[in-house]
């Protein structure tokens, strides 16, 4: 989380009916933090980061009541420069791997982010969004991307949604994903799961 999120440990929250929780939390009592920071390996240091970042992360902070990680969430969906597509992969058996992290990325190209979560033991679900302009800024010559551009304006935003079931390829590249992602730990519910 502190990789994915880390700026927010340096804001404060400005309204003072934020503040008095935050500071509470901060500099409260916390008897389970010496426990907390040798079960997960981090220092007290980063203890408190964590909790600074999420507090800001949960408080509400945007339009309406949201907090930013919904913010964060709502704009990927509602953005129209991006293109999004939602797999969700189930198993008959046990095999899907959870990760210390909590996720995994899927893809590391220009343009495109990519998550993976676990649903179950069973099952886990892909996002995959793409900034389409900027996949295709590249384009030459200037006029196809023009007409490209155009184009799109034209057609209705869609979500594209997939299943599958029992895929055991796209398994084993989930898998090995929240293998070389994890930060140390690596959980299933099955003894062996799959990974190619």
């Amino acid at each position: 989380m502190l990789n994915t999120f880390g700026a927010l440990t340096d804001y404060l929250p400005t309204s003072p009916e934020q503040q008095t929780p935050f500071n509470r939390i901060l500099n409260g009592s916390k008897p389970h933090q010496k426990r907390l920071c040798h079960d997960f390996g981090i220092s007290e240091t980063e203890y408190e980061q964590w909790l600074r970042m999420l507090f800001m992360l949960f408080i509400p902070s945007g339009e309406g009541d949201l907090n930013m990680l919904e913010s964060i969430v709502k704009t990927g969906f509602t953005d129209p420069r991006f293109e999004i597509g939602v797999l969700v992969s189930l198993y008959s058996s046990p095999q899907c791997l959870l990760s210390d992290r909590s996720f995994s990325s899927n893809i590391e190209k220009p343009g495109m982010d990519g998550f993976d979560f676990n649903l179950s033991s069973k099952a886990f679900i892909r996002y995959m969004f793409a900034n389409i302009d900027e996949i295709v800024s590249s384009c030459k010559p200037p006029e196809i991307l023009s007409a490209f551009k155009a184009e799109r304006k034209k057609l209705p935003r869609q979500i594209q949604l997939n299943y599958c079931f029992n895929n055991m390829e796209l398994l084993g590249g989930f898998n090995r994903n929240v293998i070389y992602q994890s930060n140390r730990h690596v959980y299933c519910a099955s003894k062996t799961p799959f990974i190619f």
